[in-house]
């Protein structure tokens, strides 16, 4: 979109006019900045992220072995209990996968707070304790 002085000038002469700009390009400029904090704070969640995923790889393997046998074992004995069950079959895949959400998310918090303990610990006060 192309804006032109004369428009300007005929609307009040005596008005110096020197930059103009659309209203999009005033709010992209005035939003630069916030956006690229959200950009980079976005960035460094992520990055905290994998580092904490990466220190609990351990324990959420265990995790996934207990989601692994859980799911077996229940596959096995939905049958017998599905005289218990109202409005959800014996094998509903919906309900199989939110619950291994929801349990790994559990055990991900669980194994999140003593691994963030462990972090914030002074290595060398644990050494000389050791």
């Amino acid at each position: 979109m192309t804006i032109d002085r004369s428009r300007s000038h005929g609307t009040d002469p005596d008005q110096p006019v020197d930059h103009f700009r659309t209203l999009e390009q005033a709010r992209s400029n005035d939003l630069a900045s916030p956006r690229l904090t959200a950009t980079l704070l976005g960035l460094f969640a992520l990055l905290a992220m994998a580092i904490t995923a990466t220190g609990m790889r351990q324990e959420m393997t265990l995790v996934g072995i207990g989601l692994a046998i859980g799911l077996a074992a229940a596959l096995l004995f939905a049958r017998l209990l599905s005289g218990l069950l109202f409005g959800v079959g014996p094998t509903d895949p919906l309900t199989f996968a939110a619950v291994a959400v929801v349990l790994s998310a559990v055990a991900a918090a669980a194994c999140f707070l003593p691994a963030r303990r462990a972090t914030a610990a002074d290595p060398m006060h644990a050494l000389r304790s050791s």
